[in-house]
């Protein structure tokens, strides 16, 4: 998705609570890479909450520089190619060997 395209080309995305569900990186236990704009009192982000945490983010050099590393990390251990198709040629042999019981 956009969020991920986005951490790979060294962005630090800038989102709600919504855009960032299952991008919580899985080893750090910081949560979201990028940078989250917080809820209003009415529960939803507002447009200048949004303006507020882009700008925020763009102008600190050093919160953009670690959100920066975060996320290629994040991508570079989520997605990577051969790690995640070993993976799956496993989960495939697995459910090959199992095939005609996963039938029944």
């Amino acid at each position: 998705g956009k969020v991920t395209d986005a951490f790979r080309h060294g962005l630090v995305p800038v989102t709600t609570a919504v855009g960032a569900e299952g991008l919580e990186h899985p080893r750090d236990g910081l949560g979201f890479p990028g940078v989250l704009v917080p809820r209003s009192s009415g529960g939803a982000a507002d447009a200048e909450a949004f303006a507020a945490e882009t700008v925020r983010a763009y102008c600190d050099g050093e919160r953009w520089s670690v959100a920066q590393a975060r996320g290629l990390r994040f991508v570079a251990e989520s997605f990577d190619a051969e790690a995640n198709g070993a993976f799956f040629v496993d989960f495939l042999q697995r459910r090959w060997r199992g095939l005609e019981e996963s039938r029944r």
